[in-house]
């Protein structure tokens, strides 16, 4: 079997994780990503300005983006996913944000339904019709009978029956400010299942749902997160986190007593995540719950201000745990990955990542099964927030195509991406990760050529770095030589026999 020997150029610039912008529509100026889904596509909300009469107004509009045609697209990228007023009286008056999405491209959020009431109505949006719903928006209603009456939706689950949660308004008021907010779970025909209180907390008024899975290990079962809270003014709400299993209402553990807290992501291995005020330490603190009844895992750092768990993912049958989130101190945020292989690990994403833009990673929101991460960032040169896409890098980088061998299309592949690494486009032909794919690009793809699982066990007999020293890279920059001269050496059995062909091709 073929084993090619490894440049060093691997093991002292490969990143963890490359950094893509993902960019606004035309129109547009900041952005922000809550979700992703297994294909890779992203929703968030972007900020654009609006011309009201003379006064400039800045509005939120929900996207998706999009690394190739989806979804009804016909080109990748951001798009708008407008609001469900029904006859706005310009496309862009109106607001709305999309917060996750399902792997088959359903999304849920929430839309201005009455710009003159500023009305805010939950939206699931279709990639196509399925009786009752329609193409493109739609309106998931409220429980309040009358027009003011709001509704948002916040998590939607990938598995069938599809279902959604989130919260909405009822006709009860809730002290002097607010009405009564009840957690809320959507089925595929709009129904509506309200999302009780546990019995420990039935002094409690409200509840919010944040997210929903079906949970692997016991078919059919439902988890959902999220929080209760009271009703009052803002300075004495407190809120307790909750989870419902199966249809029940649990109480979810804090550190102590009657500690604030959230649960923020569920997994499909029943464990959770979300965020405690950890009275001892005097601050917010992110969490890991390994169930619904479990007491917490401490994510927190005593050197951090406070810190937040938003999303988690299970691998290897459970084994290991992922959970993004950010951390804060008195000058800014950092988007953190927590990691769980036998112990807890964690670290700042930006410090492990490589971008081409200048954008310092601030929150984390979500990620997916394939380990890709979204959320947002603030660039420097343009003093704005935007959307960000983290994908990882892996051992075996040069394999572009991910067929699991590093090879002729491989370097097609980079061929067709030459160029300076873009916005909106996950520049993966950069292989040498100096924000320029060209001909340096294939030079590293020819150093690592071969079977992934090879990669990095060495050889003898070739020295492809060499090669390129001496003659090799200015053969193929003067066209001398061709890739598929290159290639043909590497057809050879054995490396004395690659070396000896490569030479070869120099005299």
């Amino acid at each position: 079997m073929l084993v090619i020997q490894t440049s060093t150029f691997a093991e002292e610039v490969i990143p963890r994780y490359r950094i893509t912008m993902l960019g606004v529509p035309v129109n547009g100026y900041e952005s922000k990503a809550y979700g992703i889904n297994d294909h890779g596509h992203v929703v968030g909300e972007y900020d654009f300005v609006y011309d009201d009469q003379g006064d400039d107004l800045t509005l939120r509009r929900a996207f998706v983006w999009l690394s190739e045609p989806a979804l009804g697209f016909d080109r990748d990228g951001v798009h708008d996913l407008g609001v469900i007023m029904p006859e706005p009286p310009v496309f862009y008056e109106g607001e709305s944000v999309a917060q996750d999405i399902s792997n088959d491209g359903r999304i849920v959020g929430w839309s201005d339904l009455d710009s003159e009431y500023d009305i805010i109505h939950g939206f699931i949006w279709m990639p196509y019709a399925i009786p009752p719903l329609d193409k493109g928006m739609n309106d998931l209603g409220s429980l309040g009978i009358d027009q003011f009456s709001l509704s948002e939706a916040w998590g939607i689950n990938s598995g069938y029956p599809l279902e959604f949660v989130g919260e909405t308004h009822t006709d009860v008021n809730c002290g002097s400010f607010d009405r009564v907010r009840i957690g809320i779970q959507w089925d595929s025909s709009l129904g509506m299942t309200i999302l009780g209180l546990p019995q420990e907390l039935e002094d409690f008024e409200t509840t919010n749902a944040q997210d929903m899975v079906w949970v692997d290990t016991v078919p059919s079962v439902r988890l959902i997160g999220g929080y209760a809270s009271h009703c009052g003014s803002q300075d004495t709400a407190l809120t307790s986190p909750v989870a419902w299993h199966d249809g029940d209402a649990i109480a979810v553990s804090t550190f102590l007593p009657e500690e604030e807290g959230s649960v923020q992501g569920v997994d499909k291995s029943g464990g959770m995540t979300g965020w405690v005020w950890k009275t001892s330490a005097l601050e917010r603190r992110a969490v890991y719950w390994p169930d619904a009844y479990a007491n917490p895992v401490d994510l927190g750092d005593d050197d951090w201000d406070y810190s937040m768990a938003e999303e988690i993912r299970s691998y290897n049958d459970g084994n290991n745990i992922q959970i993004v989130g950010y951390r804060g101190d008195q000058s800014r945020r950092y988007a953190v990955l927590w990691e769980y292989d036998q112990v807890w690990s964690h670290f700042d994403l930006e410090a492990k990542s490589h971008g081409c833009h200048d954008l310092d990673l601030r929150e984390a929101y979500s990620i997916n099964d394939n380990g890709w991460i979204v959320g947002f960032g603030y660039s420097q040169p343009a003093s704005e927030n935007s959307a960000f896409l983290l994908t990882p890098v892996g051992d075996c980088f040069a394999d572009i195509t991910g067929d699991g061998e590093v090879n002729t299309d491989d370097v097609f592949a980079i061929l067709g991406q030459f160029g300076t690494c873009q916005v909106q486009v996950i520049c993966s032909g950069d292989v040498n990760f100096d924000c320029t794919v060209n001909i340096d690009d294939v030079f590293v793809i020819l150093g690592l050529w071969g079977p992934c699982d090879e990669r990095y066990t060495g050889g003898t007999g070739l020295d492809f770095q060499g090669w390129l020293d001496r003659g090799g890279r200015e053969a193929l920059e003067l066209q001398l030589i061709t890739i598929d001269d290159v290639n043909q050496c590497y057809e050879q059995r054995t490396n004395t026999g690659i070396q000896s062909c490569l030479d070869s091709l120099l005299e």
